[in-house]
């Protein structure tokens, strides 16, 4: 399966590594969204969800993963289909570690999309479960607990530069052409610095010491193994000082504490790293962090922290050698660490940055398996660092392919709808977006394309899955979509397009033997939901002069349509039509016949003409249940008023006004103009 990308949003997710046999550990799984993205009415951002099994215990695997555009939900349901394979559970986490857009109403509006989907969870807000509290913002103690191991260890360190000594860093790496790795003195200060600054209130951040060598591998599931050189990222911040930790670090922590075993998402790079691709691509060198205060002595780390100057927790990287993780999908990945520089983990304020909050997570959360897009690889580098530092094991890595749009760029929001909702609102039915989007990149090895979620959870093999990215094709979900919607039992989707009509102020009931007969007629061109909106706005309306305006139309004219109309207002005037009508499809037919009969006509000759004087149109569904339909919509008042619909009778008045004369000399005169 591939990831819907274009919505500024992080995707993740993870699954517990597997236990020695008789071990009372379970295994857990997360798919994780950490960046907002728009909708008509939300700003959505930081919620995670999770999964688990619910197999023996030595086997178990727990995922989450998070809320929710096109782009997510196809890896939400490959979550869901992976662990419900495994007779596992789902699990919600909820990551709000940005504070100021994190809401309530976000937090509602993905749970609302969730259920819609029918990806209900077992473990999370309003479900309890072991492993909670279930939000991150709830979570600062266990954060602060691991940032103290870290800062004990001497693998994080109190950083107490300030934004503008931060932002000359960039600069002066930008000038030099280097990446802009955190070379600041903190990594180095004294006890004693450290103790002037911290006497001084001077706000720091804790940061990650990244080894100044070797590499960084880690193993996904999709592409194999991912390796960072250390020596590219420099240390980096976990925890701020007023103790909120930054994402990653939340995120590993929770996943470790979670029990989480596969974590799948999709990333899109944070501000910094963009600032470090742009310097990096014009040295083409990776991009590395050059703060001072990884070799600050204690004496100049106090002074900063006495002043009250503002710092964050950066990791230290390893300045040389490589890690490598074994991608799930892709095989080997690896990375030279001095592509990395330190990095941080937590601000001043005590906010943990993502990576940390994720790593943390992760591994509280025992999750074994981490799956997501092919762009959060960057994340993946930092979490393996932290997990390495804090000696938790390593989840299993798979990184999916990008969903891709028609001309094989980054599906966004100018190729049309990308959040579930907006699919949703656009009549799209849940289990044929479940259905569609989990083949894209994925197949179970035949031709078959028409899945229910039960059918998924039973055929999924992540082994499967493409490490190519796969073109969605809005086309085949709307023919996807019809035969789901097909597929429903008759009367449950009679009385949701009723609904429809209702909801849309087309009719004013959406029951009845009138909702029942509109649908039999009309079904054969629905593909979504709302396609029953046009398809009886076009019953109900009477095109009549547009029609003979056009070539085809003036074919007819030509043909005697005068006479036939004449027939027709007589037929109607002596009570033949309205008592055939009466009686239904079956007293139309007998009219008809009865009809062409005395007008010497038959087949086309006969039922164009007709066609045209009483629905307008040129085409169109059954011409004789569309007749009963409008004269029935014209005389049981079912149709809203404001809607604009032309009743047979005012039809047939209309046809008694018409100067046919005259019509057909404008229409002449129109032919010799062209």
């Amino acid at each position: 399966m591939a990831t819907l990308a274009g919505i500024g949003m992080n995707i993740s997710g993870g699954t517990r590594a597997a236990v020695p046999p008789h071990s009372s550990s379970s295994s857990s799984f997360i798919l994780r969204r950490s960046h907002s993205y728009s909708s008509q009415t939300h700003r959505r951002r930081n919620t995670f969800i999770s999964i688990s099994e619910n197999v023996p215990k030595q086997s178990r695997t727990r995922k989450c993963f998070s809320s929710i555009s096109a782009s997510s939900s196809d890896q939400q349901q490959q979550q869901q289909v992976r662990v419900r394979s495994k007779g596992g559970k789902f699990i919600l986490r909820i990551e709000d570690t940005d504070l100021e857009r994190s809401t309530k109403e976000s937090e509602e509006a993905v749970l609302r999309d969730l259920s819609w989907l029918g990806l209900t969870w077992d473990e999370g807000p309003g479900a309890g479960g072991e492993y909670g509290p279930y939000r991150q913002s709830e979570r600062n103690d266990l954060y602060k607990q691991y940032a103290n191991k870290l800062l004990n260890s001497g693998q994080v360190y109190r950083c107490f530069c300030s934004n503008q000594e931060l932002e000359q860093m960039k600069e002066i790496a930008k000038e030099k052409q280097l990446p802009p790795v955190y070379t600041g003195k903190w990594a180095t200060a004294t006890e004693e610095e450290v103790q002037e600054e911290l006497a001084k209130g001077t706000p720091f951040t804790y940061r990650f010491r990244v080894p100044k060598e070797g590499s960084l591998k880690i193993n996904d599931l999709i592409r194999g193994e991912v390796s960072w050189n250390l020596d590219t990222l420099g240390d980096f911040v976990v925890m701020r000082s007023n103790g909120q930790p930054v994402y990653n670090f939340c995120v590993t922590v929770d996943d470790a504490t979670m029990a989480i075993t596969h974590v799948i998402r999709y990333f899109k790079d944070h501000v910094e790293l963009e600032q470090m691709k742009e310097i990096a691509k014009e040295k083409q060198l990776p991009p590395v962090y050059t703060g001072k205060w990884a070799t600050a002595t204690e004496e100049e780390v106090q002074e900063e922290l006495e002043k009250g100057t503002p710092f964050t927790y950066r990791f230290r990287v390893p300045k040389e050698g490589s890690l490598k993780i074994n991608d799930l999908i892709r095989g080997e990945v690896s990375w030279n660490l001095d592509t990395l520089g330190d990095f941080v983990v937590m601000r001043s304020n005590g906010q943990p940055v993502y990576n940390f909050c994720v790593t943390v997570d992760d591994a509280t959360m025992a999750i074994t398996h981490v799956i997501r897009a092919e762009e959060h690889l960057p994340n993946t580098l930092r979490q393996a660092l932290i997990y390495k530092a804090l000696g938790f094991p390593m989840p299993s890595f798979a990184h999916v392919s990008l969903i891709l749009a028609p001309d094989r760029s980054k599906l966004s929001k100018r190729h049309g709808a990308t959040s579930v909702g907006q699919y949703r609102e656009m009549g799209f039915l849940p289990q044929a977006i479940v259905n569609y989007l989990a083949l894209l990149g994925w197949s179970d090895g035949t031709n078959d394309e028409f899945f229910t979620l039960d059918q998924l959870v039973e055929k999924f093999s992540i082994d499967r899955v493409n490490k190519s990215g796969a073109i969605f094709d809005s086309t085949k979900l709307r023919w996807m979509n019809g035969l789901h919607l097909k597929a429903l039992p008759t009367e449950e989707l009679i009385k949701t397009i009723g609904e429809q009509w209702r909801s849309a102020g087309i009719l004013n009931e959406s029951e009845g033997l009138f909702i029942e007969d509109a649908y039999k007629l009309l079904e054969g061109g629905m593909n979504v939901i709302t396609d029953a909106e046009k398809l009886m706005s076009d019953l109900l309306s009477y095109p009549f002069h547009d029609t003979l305006s056009s070539s085809e139309g003036r074919g007819i004219l030509e043909d005697g349509l005068p006479a036939v109309a004449e027939s027709l207002l007589a037929a109607y005037d002596s009570g033949e039509l309205l008592a055939a009508l009466e009686e239904g499809k079956s007293g139309w037919q007998k009219w008809v016949k009865a009809f062409g009969k005395s007008l010497k006509r038959k087949g086309k000759s006969l039922f164009m003409p007709l066609r045209v004087l009483l629905t307008g149109k040129l085409h169109g569904p059954d011409m004789g249940e569309s007749i009963v339909l409008i004269y029935r919509a014209g005389t049981s008042g079912i149709v809203a008023p404001e809607v604009g619909f032309v009743t047979l009778e005012q039809r047939l008045k209309s046809l008694r006004e018409v100067n046919w004369e005259a019509f057909s000399q404008a229409e002449t005169a129109t032919v010799a103009a062209h």
